[in-house]
């Protein structure tokens, strides 16, 4: 695996590298090992063409896997619960609304094929090897955020293939299962204006609504959702 290949930023500092298994874990590129405890390695990384790991060796019953790298003042949180570095939750402090445009990739290209249906069982989950994919960062985390720094979610949200879509149905189902009850939820059938597709903006935009809407009800549709059409 390399990190920060091709030019994708990795800071310079100080990491803690750690894996589960037997065998040996190779870094290559920009990160020098100081300290090695077998499974546990410290790494001086001076970033300008990233971090290549290489397994060397492993054990066939018991092989080098789940492995991570953290920056060293980070090293003792529970990522699973609490994913977010805190400068990041510094920056972000004080908003009152987050638009996750960009982390649904809805018009992430000139072609709009993230624009089309998409499968429920497809979508990123907080497991996957990297949430800089195709289709977006888990719900899960823009939900996590949200309630983190209390902030109302805003999704871009892709085209429904019919009131009936499971895609729809579930993310709703989600959000209204995860995020914090006091916070609204902005909802919105893509993030761009519809240029020449006005017709199909206003059609995708009332069945996306429709299916919130038998999801939450007509008391927390009220109380809570506030469905944006871009013009």
């Amino acid at each position: 695996s390399h990190v920060g290949k091709g030019g994708a930023f990795v800071r310079p500092g100080l990491y803690m590298c750690k894996f589960d298994g037997q065998g040996e874990l190779l870094i290559e590129k920009d990160g020098n090992v100081i300290q090695n405890n077998g499974t546990s390695l410290m790494i001086n990384v001076t970033s300008k063409n990233g971090v290549r790991f290489r397994i060397t060796r492993t054990n066939s019953s018991d092989p080098v896997r789940n492995i991570t790298m953290v920056p060293l003042e980070l090293s003792g949180r529970n990522f699973p619960e609490d994913p977010f570095h805190p400068e990041f939750i510094a920056e972000l402090s004080g908003a009152s609304i987050l638009r996750f445009s960009q982390w649904l990739r809805v018009d992430s290209n000139d072609y709009n094929s993230m624009n089309q249906p998409r499968n429920w069982s497809l979508r990123t989950l907080t497991t996957d090897q990297t949430q800089n994919c195709l289709a977006g960062v888990a719900l899960e985390y823009m939900v996590a955020l949200s309630n983190k720094l209390h902030a109302s979610p805003w999704f871009g949200l892709p085209k429904a293939a019919s009131v009936t879509d499971s895609y729809h149905i579930q993310f709703a189902n989600m959000v209204k299962a995860t995020l914090d009850p006091d916070l609204l939820i902005y909802i919105e059938y893509r993030d761009e204006g519809p240029g020449s597709l006005t017709q199909e903006q206003a059609q995708q935009s009332l069945m996306i609504f429709t299916i919130w809407e038998g999801v939450f009800g007509p008391d927390e549709t009220a109380r809570r959702l506030r469905r944006v059409v871009n013009i």
